[in-house]
């Protein structure tokens, strides 16, 4: 029984050594397995490492390829910028030069049209002085002479009334002297025709009948003769009356309304001008309707001052015309003159201008920039034309203008791009303890980091004084902390046995 029972634990023992075996063996296959799987799994993975490391360098080189392009086009359009500022620049002097060219031809100019203005005001002055002395010396003649004419004109009225009596009575005696002699030449012909008519019709021969035809046409040429001396004497009598009633008028004997006129009948004879008389003067009436005033202004056509040219430009300002007549009393003579007819004019200026008279501003030219005190302000040119119609009662002026004070601009960017990493992670130093000779000992963080960059363009260069474009302001950078990232294993495999028996010999 006892040999059985260890033959039975014999038995035992030798199956549960054969199983340890096949589970050994078993273990050590799945070994070297994993160990197959693993190593094919880190050389794919390494592969994987390998290949993002050289997209990674890809990368990196396209992005120092666009960095480089950027520099380079940065730098272009700053050297683009200083060429177009100089420009600019030389233009500006240019303008400024021209300006005062043009101010110091003006300021000439203006001197000597003073000078001008000054000399025909003086000339102006004698001519005044001379006139004036010349008036006082005709003054004193024409009282000299007028003291002579009073003195010759009652000798001459009493002259002239007796030459009026004689002429008037020899007139006269010329028409009764006229008239008798006409009476007897008409009796004469009627009693020679009365003979003739009777010898012809007594005799009634040829030749007696022709004479008493001769005697008719005599006879009816004595009528007309008889008639065109009537005619002749009427036209004597009327020119006669004609006379005596102008120099009566002379006189003074007319009275119009009630009031002698005074009247140089010495003038008349002298043949001097004498102006008519008239009444008073009417209201003032409107002629026409309103009318816009224009102005005469003179500037340089070729640019260089030399030619100057002038065109008139409506003011805005309306003027208006008025009339005034009177009646004439008694006509001029001797070629006096007449003035029946006064005018004048009187100004409206534009008034009541509105913004709803107006159309949108618009910029004219290029801003300027003026100096005041140690400062330089900038200015822009506006320009507004009219949206309503000109009326002469309303708003008149065509175009309004403004300069518009324009606000400093400052340089403009665009947006950073994205951050981007740049070389690899390193980790974070911080400033420690000072060292002995200078300088300070740097000390680790125990943080890693990678240092990224983020970029930007400029998008519009200052304006009008603003803060200038810098290039130090088209990158900003900074360190990222990296998150720690511990070693990655696989899961644990299956547990096995692992035997420390020791066979030992009995003995």
């Amino acid at each position: 029984e006892l040999e059985a029972a260890q033959r039975a634990q014999s038995d035992r023992e030798k199956r549960l050594k054969e199983e340890e075996l096949r589970l050994l063996e078993e273990a050590r296959q799945k070994v070297e397995e994993d160990k197959i799987k693993a190593e094919a799994e880190a050389a794919e993975l390494q592969k994987k490492v390998e290949m993002e490391e050289a997209e990674a360098q890809a990368d990196e080189a396209k992005f120092k390829q666009q960095m480089e392009e950027a520099k380079a086009e940065q730098a272009r359009m700053e050297e683009e910028y200083k060429a177009k500022k100089a420009e600019q620049a030389l233009k500006v002097e240019e303008a400024n030069a021209e300006l005062e060219e043009l101010l110091a031809a003006e300021k000439e100019r203006q001197a000597q049209m003073d000078v001008k203005d000054k000399e025909l005001r003086e000339q102006e002055r004698q001519k005044l002085l001379l006139a004036n002395e010349a008036a006082l010396k005709e003054l004193e003649e024409a009282e000299a002479e007028q003291a002579r004419m009073d003195a010759e004109e009652a000798e001459a009225r009493k002259k002239i009334e007796s030459e009026a009596a004689t002429a008037e009575a020899a007139q006269r005696a010329e028409s009764s002297g006229s008239q008798a002699e006409y009476d007897a030449k008409v009796a004469a012909d009627q009693a020679l025709l009365d003979k003739r008519v009777s010898d012809s019709e007594r005799t009634g021969d040829a030749e007696q009948q022709a004479e008493r035809q001769a005697a008719l046409d005599l006879e009816a040429q004595s009528e007309r003769e008889a008639k065109e001396l009537s005619e002749k004497e009427k036209e004597r009598d009327r020119k006669a009356a004609e006379k005596l009633a102008a120099d009566s008028e002379a006189g003074g004997t007319v009275v119009v309304e009630g009031e002698p006129l005074a009247f140089d009948y010495d003038a008349y004879l002298r043949g001097d001008p004498i102006p008519c008389t008239v009444g008073e003067w009417s209201a003032w009436k409107k002629v026409g309707g309103l009318t816009e005033e224009t102005e005469t202004i003179t500037y340089t056509g070729d640019g260089t001052g030399a030619v100057e040219r002038e065109r008139e430009i409506p003011t805005g300002r309306w003027k208006q015309r008025w009339k005034r007549e009177r009646e004439v009393l008694t006509a001029a003579m001797n070629g006096g003159t007449c003035v029946t007819e006064d005018f004048k004019f009187t100004t409206q200026a534009s008034t009541n201008c509105q913004d709803s008279d107006w159309n949108e501003w618009k910029d004219v030219g290029a801003p300027f920039e003026v100096k005041k005190g140690n400062k330089m302000i900038w200015y822009q040119k506006r320009e507004r034309d009219r949206r309503t119609a000109v009326v002469p009662d309303g708003c008149n002026l065509r175009i309004d203008t403004m300069n518009k004070r324009l606000e400093p601009q400052d340089c403009k960017y665009s947006a950073y791009s994205a951050w981007k990493d740049v070389g690899g992670a390193y980790e974070q130093t911080k400033q420690g303890r000072a060292k002995r000779g200078g300088g300070y000992q740097m000390d680790k963080t125990g943080k890693w980091v990678v240092k990224q960059e983020a970029t930007r363009t400029v998008i519009e260069q200052a304006k009008y004084g603003g803060k200038a474009c810098s290039n130090d302001n088209l990158k900003g950078t900074r360190e990222k902390i990296l998150d720690p990232v511990n070693c990655a294993q696989s899961a644990w495999g299956a547990w096995k046995a692992i035997s420390d028996r020791v066979d030992r010999e009995c003995r």
